[in-house]
C-alpha cells in the first residue's frame, strides 16, 4: 500500500498517496480481504484476495467477486481521474484526490459490492454446512470454516442493510456522477467540502 491509512467507521481503509511519485490513487479494503485501487495508469485493479477458509485453501471466489463488482463500477471514473492527478500543481492534484475519494465514498459502490459477497457466502455456507454449523458430509471443510461463512453472511447482511438503505425503502438514489470531465478536468458545479 502506498499512502497513510486512514480510519473510520467504514470497514474499509482508504489509502491516500502524500506525494505524485506515490499518486496510486486511492484504494478500498474490505476486512482486510480484498484491495481494489485505480492505478496511475487509470484501470483499477484488485490488489489482492484472501478468501473465506484459508486453512483449507480458501473457499469459493466472494472476495474476488466483490472486489470485481468495484472494479466495473470504478473503471470508467479511474481513466479520468488519472488524467486529473497528472496535473504538475500539487493543490490540483489534492483537489482531484479529494474528489475522488469523496466520489468513492458513496455506499452506493459498497452496496452493488456486498450484494454480490451476501449471496455469495451465503450460497457458499448452504453447500458446504448444515444448519447447525457442522461440515455437510460430503463437504471437505472444517466446522471452523463452517464458522467463518455464517460470520461473514452475517457480515455483509449487516452491510447490505447499512449500506442500501436507501434502496430497500424504495428510495434508490442512483449511481454517483464521476466528478471528472473526460479530458480529466473537474466538472463544473463539483465543490470539495
Amino acid at each position: 500500500m502506498s499512502g497513510p491509512l486512514l480510519s473510520g467507521a467504514n470497514p474499509y481503509t482508504w489509502a491516500i498517496p502524500a506525494t505524485a511519485s506515490s499518486a496510486r490513487l486511492t484504494s478500498l479494503q474490505m476486512f482486510d480481504r480484498g484491495q481494489t485501487r485505480c492505478e496511475n495508469d487509470g484501470v483499477p485493479r484488485i490488489q489482492y484476495v484472501r478468501e473465506y477458509c484459508l486453512r483449507e485453501g480458501g473457499v469459493g471466489n466472494c472476495v474476488r467477486r466483490h472486489e470485481q463488482r468495484h472494479v466495473r463500477d470504478l473503471r470508467s471514473c479511474c481513466r479520468r481521474y488519472a488524467r486529473c492527478i497528472a496535473t504538475p500543481d500539487p493543490a490540483a492534484r489534492s483537489r482531484c484526490i479529494a474528489e475522488f475519494e469523496r466520489y468513492q465514498s458513496d455506499d452506493w459502490f459498497e452496496c452493488r459490492a456486498w450484494r454480490v459477497t451476501r449471496s455469495c457466502v451465503r450460497r457458499l455456507h448452504r453447500r458446504n454446512c448444515c444448519n447447525d454449523g457442522t461440515p455437510r458430509r460430503r463437504s471437505s471443510v472444517s466446522p471452523s470454516c463452517c464458522s467463518e461463512l455464517f460470520s461473514g453472511w452475517s457480515d455483509a447482511l449487516e452491510e447490505v442493510r447499512t449500506r442500501c438503505g436507501g434502496w430497500w425503502r424504495g428510495r434508490w438514489w442512483g449511481r454517483p456522477s464521476c466528478p471528472f470531465n473526460r479530458d480529466g478536468s473537474i466538472r463544473a458545479g463539483v465543490t470539495t467540502p
